[in-house]
């Protein structure tokens, strides 16, 4: 063979063996990317004396963009935002916070929206006395979780039981 011929040749497999590796890292990066932007649910009971939340964190290290977030109670079969599900408080008292969640609703990384907050002032006995119902209906609740991240990646619905409010207490 002439020197050309094998030269061309080995231009040919280096430019097939370049294309193929730039193909295959690029993959990996696009890859990283979306992984590196992955949200990660996480709902907090918040269970204290003188205050009661439950609070919908984003762990991940990137946007947490909600579909929906529904709350369910297996005993009844209700179903709906959480606080919907609570009973009203009595006058007097109210929420300090809470929220519908509506779909398009972006939770940015570390940060939060609290479902449901309500303090109490433990010198008051009708505060004290629905904090503790409150407690026994949040303990039968479930929260649903359907969310995406940037990329509109399909994740599996997070769910969490906030039987933590039927904890005994010491």
């Amino acid at each position: 063979m002439k020197p050309e011929v094998i030269i061309a040749l080995c231009a040919v497999v280096i430019s097939v063996v370049s294309l193929g590796s730039s193909i295959y890292f690029g993959w990996c990066t696009r890859d990283h990317n979306r992984r590196s932007v992955k949200p990660l649910p996480y709902v907090a009971p918040t269970d204290f004396e003188d205050r009661l939340a439950v609070r919908l964190w984003n762990y991940g290290s990137g946007p947490m963009i909600l579909r929906k977030v529904i709350t369910r109670n297996e005993r009844n079969k209700f179903s709906g935002h959480l606080i919907d599900l609570v009973p009203s408080p009595p006058g007097g008292l109210c929420f300090n916070n809470f929220v519908k969640v509506h779909p398009g609703r972006a939770v940015l990384p570390g940060k939060s929206i609290d479902l449901v907050e309500i303090i109490i002032d433990e010198k008051s006995m009708v505060a004290v006395g629905y904090r503790d119902q409150l407690r026994n209906v949040l303990g039968h609740l479930v929260v649903d979780v359907e969310y995406t991240d940037i990329y509109e990646s399909q994740f599996s619905t997070y769910e969490r039981d906030l039987t933590w409010f039927h904890r005994k207490k010491a």
